[in-house]
């Protein structure tokens, strides 16, 4: 009988330290459901995961969310100042993706919260949709899909611009920038670009000038730069 009761005890504080456990682990807010499922599975038996569905989530949405939290990946929505304020237990705010635009670094700065990035981890990505972009405009892809789709067909007006030889201006040589460029010389384009940052071109071929001359010199021009005043 003793060891009957001695083993119901020890159950019983099993299940209160498990139940303070989970009381105590630290809330992680994703604020859109864009964020893969493998990022929810490896934090999930560490942390108190709140995932909020949908995308753009408001403010106030996220205030309510993030009441608690110590820890926000973010990708689709905006971290402004209330949303930190909501939570005076927050260490970091992580975003899944480049730019910090989308998080309020004053209120972070001044209430010790970390903000990270993903740095270049998309650089591939957004090159290779900046030249789907290039291509479709300039061989008018979205104009003869959409008169094909209504069983027209009119050539010459959909002939579009050739590339090579042309010259492509990139604002912002950084991962993406680099990546552009290369993909613009395998189609025989001239490359100029002009970074505040650099003075120095990252890649053989590309020529580096101010902005002035790069927007009088270019036919196409691709930006790649952080938003900032």
């Amino acid at each position: 009988m003793a060891q009957c009761r001695g083993s119901v005890t020890g159950a019983k504080r099993s299940l209160h330290a498990r139940a303070v456990y989970k009381m105590t682990r630290k809330v992680v807010v994703l604020t859109d459901e864009s964020i893969g499922a493998e990022a929810r599975e490896r934090l999930s038996p560490l942390f108190d995961v709140r995932a909020l569905p949908g995308h753009y989530p408001s403010e106030r949405v996220l205030v309510e969310a993030c009441a608690g939290a110590s820890a926000i990946l973010a990708r689709l929505a905006t971290v402004t100042r209330p949303v930190i304020e909501a939570a005076p237990g927050l260490r970091i705010v992580s975003r899944h993706g480049v730019g910090v635009d989308a998080v309020d670094l004053d209120a972070a700065t001044e209430r010790g919260v970390i903000v990270t990035t993903t740095g270049a981890a998309n650089a591939a990505a957004v090159a290779e949709y900046t030249f789907a972009l290039l291509l479709g405009l300039a061989r008018k892809i979205p104009a003869a899909g959409a008169a094909m789709r209504l069983g027209q067909w009119s050539r010459d007006r959909l002939v579009g611009t050739e590339l090579d030889g042309k010259t492509l201006g990139i604002v912002g040589i950084g991962a993406v920038g680099r990546r552009v460029a290369r993909q613009a010389q395998g189609f025989g384009m001239r490359v100029v670009a002009y970074d505040p940052l650099t003075a120095q071109a990252p890649i053989a071929g590309v020529e580096m000038m101010d902005l002035a001359s790069l927007l009088a010199e270019a036919d196409i021009v691709t930006l790649h730069l952080r938003l900032s005043a």
